[in-house]
């Protein structure tokens, strides 16, 4: 795992853990940086774009945050999460829970796990077919109407499939974040336990219009951690603006 390190510009032991989203990179962070750095250091880990050979475990993960939490002696700290990133974010409470304050997940996936990608990524005939039409993305894209056009495809599937799948640099960075990211699916009975037991605040923010995470998701997550503040905004799915980093910056 890669990682970014932007330390405090004043002594403190509570930092952030931020995990961006699908297609981002940790620069999508900056204003929010530029905002709380006086109070936190920052830790930015970037999903694993790199070409798939052997998935992470969340063994992985956890030998990566000791390293990160060991070298800079961090006693506390907050996450921050969007879209395929809250993956990531919601372990942590799997993970390290005493060390935790809050999490803040923002249109997070992970939550609702959709049969496509585990069809995708843990089928014995799903891993090789999702291989072939990740590398023939104009084949891919005829069977992704077809399925869509015949009710099979949900819509929001259907919708973020086209959007990156477009050519083979894209489908292919698809793949290989699919693909290493397989193991990483969060335990939420696990995950409520932890933030009954150490008082974690969980704050959920959803975007109303967002066909990415839509409301199943947030519907799972009242019931699944019922004690998760989850809020709704007037916007879709691209939801990290001034706007919002502001109000995270009034939230730490």
């Amino acid at each position: 795992m890669t990682y970014h390190i932007y330390p405090p510009k004043q002594a403190t032991d509570h930092w952030i853990f931020a995990f961006y989203g699908f297609g981002q990179e940790a620069e999508v962070y900056s204003p929010l940086i530029d905002r709380i750095n006086e109070r936190y250091g920052f830790v930015i880990i970037d999903l694993p774009y790199q070409t798939f050979e052997k998935a992470d475990t969340k063994t992985d993960f956890l030998t990566t945050l000791i390293h990160i939490i060991n070298e800079n002696e961090i006693k506390k700290l907050s996450g921050i999460s969007y879209s395929m990133g809250s993956r990531y974010n919601l372990i942590l409470a799997e993970l390290i829970p005493k060390l935790i304050n809050k999490l803040i997940l923002i249109a997070p996936d992970g939550i609702q796990i959709n049969f496509w990608n585990q069809l995708a990524t843990s089928s014995i005939v799903g891993k090789p077919l999702f291989k072939y039409l990740m590398h023939h993305p104009t084949l891919y894209s005829r069977l992704l109407f077809f399925l869509y056009r015949i009710n099979i495809l949900p819509r929001n599937v259907f919708l973020f499939s086209k959007m990156h799948t477009r050519d083979v640099t894209h489908s292919e960075r698809v793949y290989n974040t699919w693909m290493n990211m397989k193991n990483m699916i969060p335990n939420l009975p696990k995950i409520k336990a932890a933030q009954e037991k150490y008082c974690i605040q969980i704050i959920a923010i959803y975007g109303k219009y967002d066909f990415v995470i839509n409301q199943k998701s947030m519907k799972k997550l009242s019931k699944e951690i019922p004690k998760a503040e989850i809020k709704v905004i007037e916007k879709g799915h691209k939801l990290l603006d001034d706007e919002l980093f502001d109000d995270i910056a009034r939230y730490l």
